[in-house]
């Protein structure tokens, strides 16, 4: 991959506000690997998303804080392939 910038690591999926609450207690405020505080807040959604039914990703953008962002159409999207760096972290590559 030329570019790392778009890269997004997923670490899970799921659907809508519930599931952001899970993520949320239990990550918010914990440290990251690499000793990064992890703050995590909704996403903004596009006209017409619902948040109780959106598609969601908790993970990372290449050397950036942990996130929920929105999969998919409007966000977050696996397009074809993955690659690893340092020989150990499986990062998916996205565009967004």
């Amino acid at each position: 991959m030329d570019n790392y910038e778009n890269a997004f690591k997923i670490y899970k999926k799921g659907i809508g506000r519930k599931w952001y609450e899970e993520i949320v207690r239990e990550y918010q405020g914990t440290k990251h690997y690499d000793g990064r505080e992890i703050n995590l807040h909704f996403p903004s959604l596009p006209e017409g998303a619902n948040e109780e039914t959106v598609e969601l990703v908790y993970g990372n953008r290449y050397c950036q804080n942990p996130s929920v962002e929105i999969y998919g159409k409007n966000g977050v999207q696996v397009t074809d392939g993955n690659f690893i760096i340092n020989d150990n972290i499986l990062v998916c590559r996205t565009d967004r």
